[in-house]
């Protein structure tokens, strides 16, 4: 089975393995506010969990594992409940600025749709340093066929919610098998035994790169594609929907131009699209 696909085009089903390891990440949190009184409780720092939503609001918050426990007054927390204040930020880009609730002692973890009155506003915060173990470049091997599936459809269910869906998982797990390990090189940007995106070259073409949602401005677009330059030096192409914004943004930022657009006859889904090119003298 193959597909008309390049960087951005493909089959999408609904995801039926959302369950995704994320690698553990310590945080820095230093306080930002004017209430005095909490400034000697900062900086914290933590480990951050996994993204949820709140059950107003649209902001995606991150629960952060404390190492040491923190003194607010009368109240200790173990636990804090972190958000970028900004919608189109997230809590890894350095200096970002968060909202910080505390987590009482002895309650139970907030899950997904939690009640943000349900715990403490604690104060404006920004976010000093996100430390994670580098992602290590690797050539993907059939072994990591239903993992790189997997994220493909998280990715693709997130960040193109507007895409026709016209193929099932498992014909998505059969296609990444049988044609995407095998017609090119793919590699996989990997940190403590989780894959958290990959990338597909055949020839000059970039045919796919996906990051895992969540793991987003942390870098990881950006080592696949310079991996991609460093097989293709003289020349990249590649094709992206015209509505994917973050994705034209990113490879405009990089050195990318777009050539033509299309109408969406030459892809599954009948989405209109642009093919860009990169060659290093537009750099």
């Amino acid at each position: 089975m193959d597909f008309p696909i390049a960087a951005g085009r493909g089959p999408i089903d609904s995801v039926v393995h959302p369950a995704v390891q994320i690698p553990s990440m310590r945080v820095k949190v230093a306080y930002a506010d004017q209430n005095e009184s909490l400034r000697s409780a900062f900086p914290v720092f933590g480990e951050l969990g996994e993204e949820m939503s709140a059950s107003a609001g649209e902001h995606r918050w991150h629960l952060l594992n404390l190492e040491r426990p923190m003194d607010a007054g009368t109240k200790k927390y173990d636990r804090l409940l972190i958000a970028s204040r900004w919608l189109r930020r997230t809590v890894f880009d350095k200096g970002s600025s968060v909202f910080v609730l505390g987590v009482r002692h002895g309650f139970a973890d907030p899950v997904d749709g939690f009640d943000v009155n349900a715990f403490d506003w604690l104060a404006w915060g920004t976010v000093d340093g996100c430390n994670v173990r580098d992602p290590s470049i690797e050539l993907a091997t059939e072994s990591d066929a239903v993992e790189i599936a997997n994220l493909y459809l998280l990715s693709r269910a997130e960040a193109l919610p507007f895409l026709r869906r016209v193929h099932g998982d498992s014909e998505v797990l059969a296609w990444v098998r049988n044609v995407l390990l095998k017609r090119g090189e793919v590699s996989v940007a990997r940190s403590q035994g989780t894959i958290l995106g990959f990338a597909s070259l055949v020839g000059d073409t970039l045919d796919q790169l996906y990051v895992l949602p969540g793991q987003y401005r942390r870098g990881i677009g950006q080592l696949l594609l310079d991996w991609a330059k460093t097989r293709s030096p003289q020349r990249l192409s590649l094709y992206t929907f015209q509505r994917n914004e973050q994705a034209r943004l990113f490879y405009e930022s990089q050195g990318f131009r777009a050539l033509s657009l299309t109408d969406g006859a030459g892809n599954e889904e009948t989405e209109p699209d642009m093919i860009y090119e990169w060659i290093p003298s537009e750099k």
